[in-house]
């Protein structure tokens, strides 16, 4: 019973294996695939240099309201301290929409 069956199924596996109309399907599938996988990484590597621009304008912040302070004076270092501590208690969340209300 095989026997009469192996050349029905040799011809339709034949068939298959030269039928090339859904091959475009599989190039689209991995191209898409790239692209999107592309894409994320532009995105994350956007949001990295970002924040690193962000957080080293805080730190200039820090630096610059704390050196504004230092006049040689009795109080300088506390003022200093007290202006840098005010600028943290600010609570600027780098990374989050300024409009979130966080």
């Amino acid at each position: 019973m095989f026997n009469k069956a192996w050349p029905g199924i040799r011809a339709c596996v034949s068939a298959l294996w030269r039928d090339t109309r859904g091959a475009i399907l599989i190039y689209v599938t991995v191209g898409l695939t790239v692209l999107l996988g592309g894409a994320a990484l532009v995105i994350d590597a956007g949001r990295l240099y970002t924040m690193n621009s962000e957080l080293q304008a805080a730190a200039d912040a820090f630096a610059l309201a704390c050196a504004a302070e230092l006049d040689r004076t009795a109080d300088s270092e506390d003022r200093a301290l007290l202006a840098v501590n005010t600028l943290v208690a600010n609570k600027d969340t780098y990374s989050q929409n300024a409009s979130s209300g966080i």
